[in-house]
């Protein structure tokens, strides 16, 4: 509440000094002043959001309630350095969650960043990047010399049950390198992630187990201690990153390679790991849960006017873990690679795309996985007011298994078309979007020959401009789902209309869908309006409703509504 408080105080404070033309800071000068001497001015918008749900028929799926208020000011001085808050807090976070809430500053200036609060921050594919940082951080590149620094919290304490816990968690990452990004560089990666073993206490996952052990005279009982649920992790990541480009830019080869140590347990005993590197071994205590192992990918591109192409090869082993990422999935090798064409001036589009995965890197497993999956995408403007697609997708998924019960042979191709016309008729404009779309899935196992789903899709849009003021939008959808005997169908028809006022101030529009299948049907209808009340502030209101019908063997009906009132600021 605290913070919620300060923040409203905050957005005040921004709303007032924005719309004061007489704030000044030197030579008499105003906040936000065009004239081109002011040595400060401040940007940036800010906004609140609220949103009310309601069912009945069935639980809720939602929160009752939800609010929501950021500001996103931008100082900036000397038209060279901006110093960009980011303050955002939401009633959806709790103690059984990770934080939602956002408050950070990130002052950047010609050849260099840092950031304070909370940030996100990207080194490479597999070291760090796409979490949310607590903390601090810099980055600067004076010429072409290339350092970042970043450090904080991860990941927050929760302790709820042994097994959706968190242990407080913690980051230290560093870049250093030469080059620029937008033509050559080389860069080496250092994260090191670690949780904080005294957040959480480990007698929250111990349980007693009770066992009866014979012995000469008799049984006895023998209790053991048992721990069990999440563990405290730790992980470093050593790795290098690299691009160079040739010939300004028409060949370019990317790479990038890392080795991880990764630990799943810290309470697990100490183990020496014999391919460890010495001077890995002096700064990480090694455990009995502990797994090293390596990545790396290279892509080889050549881009020119008319022609381009790309061929990678990318590796993961099994045991190679990074807490610096979301997720990841590892024990896999992939070779990929691409062919397009641009002809005609543009009129022809031709994209090819071919790729096989395999799992089994370091043979430790009985049989291997093998995708291959290759593509073809044609776009043809055969007049100026026609464009067509064409797309088909093959992917096959199989194993080396001889023993036909554990034998994985399966085939899915697909094939769309896609059209459309834009043309004149009683002094309207209208747009004409047609599709058709057709999918197989074969199993090709003896044992489970016949198993096989068709799937067909087609659609229809129609929109017309009425005038400037409105529009109006209709369109109609067909799906089929065959398998073996069995057919499913889903029929929906949507319609959309749009209209502008008081000179285009205020967008209104009312959209209405309806879906009918085998199962169930249900009615969509939702009103939108979004009303600028001058050029830097606005509003935005939003009500849905959906009324479900199931039919047997489901046999249940709900009616949900949400409804939403947004404001924004822009300064």
């Amino acid at each position: 509440m605290k913070k919620l408080t300060a923040l409203v105080f905050f957005f005040l404070i921004v709303n007032t000094f924005s719309q004061n033309d007489t704030t000044t800071f030197q030579g008499g000068e105003s906040l936000g002043s065009s004239t081109s001497n002011s040595w400060i001015k401040l940007s940036g918008e800010a906004g609140t959001y609220g949103e009310v749900y309601s069912i009945s028929g069935m639980t809720s799926r939602r929160p009752p309630s939800t609010g929501r208020i950021f500001i996103r000011p931008v100082l900036t001085i000397l038209d060279n350095l901006n110093l960009a808050f980011d303050f955002f807090l939401s009633t959806e976070g709790s103690a059984a969650k990770q934080q939602m809430d956002q408050i950070g500053i990130h002052p950047a200036w010609g050849w260099g960043q840092a950031h304070i609060g909370d940030f996100s921050h990207d080194f490479s594919s597999f070291t760090l990047s796409g979490i949310s940082i607590r903390g601090g951080g810099f980055e600067i590149n004076p010429g072409i010399f290339r350092l970042q620094i970043v450090g904080g919290q991860t990941q927050r304490m929760v302790d709820n049950g042994p097994y959706e816990s968190a242990y407080a968690r913690y980051l230290l990452g560093v870049k250093i390198g030469i080059g620029k990004s937008e033509s050559s560089f080389f860069d080496i990666n250092v994260v090191r992630s670690r949780d904080d073993l005294a957040s959480i206490s480990r007698d929250k996952f111990m349980s007693f187990q009770q066992d009866s052990i014979q012995v000469d005279s008799g049984y006895i009982n023998k209790v053991d201690t048992i721990f069990s649920g999440v563990t405290p992790q730790e992980n470093l990541i050593v790795g290098t990153n690299f691009q160079l480009k040739l010939f300004s830019g028409m060949i370019q080869l990317r790479g990038e390679a890392a080795g991880s140590v990764y630990t799943k347990d810290m309470y697990s005993q100490d183990f020496k790991i014999d391919k460890m590197p010495e001077i890995v071994g002096d700064i990480y205590k090694a455990k009995l849960s502990s797994n090293l192992d390596y990545a790396y990918n290279v892509d080889l591109v050549f881009q020119e006017r008319t022609v381009n192409a790309k061929i990678g090869y990318r590796l993961i082993g099994p045991g190679y873990t990074s807490l610096g990422l979301p997720s990841l999935i590892n024990d896999k090798k992939i070779i990929d690679g691409g062919l397009g064409l641009n002809l005609f001036q543009g009129s022809w589009v031709i994209q090819t795309k071919y790729g096989i995965q395999t799992d089994n890197v370091v043979h430790q497993k009985l049989f291997t996985i093998t995708r291959t999956e290759f593509a073809i995408i044609t776009n043809i403007r055969p007049l100026r007011e026609v464009m067509l697609t064409l797309n088909f997708v093959n992917n096959s998924f199989e194993n080396d298994h001889t023993n036909d019960t554990l034998k994985l042979s399966n085939l899915n191709n697909a094939y769309n078309f896609t059209g459309t016309y834009q043309f004149s008729l009683f002094n309207l404009n209208h747009i004409v979007l047609a599709s058709y779309a057709y999918q197989i899935y074969k199993d090709k196992n003896i044992l489970r020959l016949g198993n096989n789903v068709n799937s067909q899709n087609m659609m229809i849009n129609f929109s017309t401009m009425i005038s400037q003021e409105w529009t109006a939008s209709t369109g109609f959808q067909f799906n089929t789902v065959s398998v073996q005997t069995q057919n499913n169908s889903t029929l929906g028809i949507n319609a959309r209309i749009s209209n502008k006022m008081l000179s285009n101030r205020l967008n209104n529009s009312l959209s209405y869908s309806f879906n009918s299948s085998n199962a169930s049907t249900s009615n969509n209808f939702q009103i939108q309006s979004i009303f600028s009340i001058d050029q830097s502030n606005s509003i935005s209101l939003s009500v849905r409703t959906n009324i479900f019908s199931g039919k047997s063997p489901m046999k249940y009906n709900f009616v949900e509504n949400v409804g939403s009132l947004a404001y924004t600021f822009r300064f």
